[in-house]
């Protein structure tokens, strides 16, 4: 009877441990998930402005502390079996301890056109985004809370620059931080002068 009642201890410490571990996998393949899903949309960033639901330019990045919106390529068409752009229009944003990634099926919306949105990870305290440029007349490197800037808000939509670079950080309810900078493309279109 003392061994049966030391291995069913036993047993049940070991299915324990393995359901802990279980969960805490589950949590690191989120976490790697979501890591993913942004470094595939942040290193295809472009300079592509939108149309919004009214038919105005929006800028191709538009973002500020809380969250992020712009187009990037590499949405998979195989075959080009759908009519539609291999261009994404996307949104992060920090909403309900959620980390959501919005996006839309088209680039250039209607009031018709209903994004989806996918929870990419949950159980999140904050959510920071900012945004890397040069000052032109200092030259001094200045990260900014909100994009555009005050600078860049009255340029056209597509000569606007992009942020040389975007930094990420989330925080998780466990005390844990995800930390990324993205490196961007530079804007083709952009006014040099």
């Amino acid at each position: 009877a003392l061994m049966y009642v030391m291995a069913q201890q036993f047993f049940s410490r070991i299915l324990t441990d393995r359901d802990l571990l279980d969960d805490k996998a589950k949590v690191l393949e989120q976490r790697q998930r979501a890591l993913l899903v942004l470094v595939q949309d942040f290193e295809q960033l472009i300079a592509r402005p939108v149309r919004d639901k009214l038919g105005d330019l929006e800028p191709a990045l538009v973002g500020n502390s809380q969250g992020v919106e712009f187009t990037h390529l590499g949405w998979a068409n195989p075959f080009s079996l759908q009519q539609r752009s291999n261009m994404q229009r996307v949104r992060y944003v920090f909403y309900d301890h959620q980390l959501v990634r919005r996006y839309w099926p088209v680039l250039d919306a209607n009031v018709g056109t209903r994004p989806v949105d996918t929870v990419l990870l949950d159980k999140v305290d904050s959510v920071q985004f900012r945004y890397l440029k040069r000052d032109a007349d200092t030259g001094q490197w200045l990260w900014l809370e909100r994009w555009p800037d005050d600078q860049n808000a009255q340029t056209a939509p597509l000569l606007q620059p992009l942020p040389v670079s975007i930094e990420v950080t989330i925080k998780m309810a466990s005390g844990e931080s995800l930390h990324r900078y993205f490196r961007l493309v530079i804007n083709p279109w952009e006014n040099n002068t």
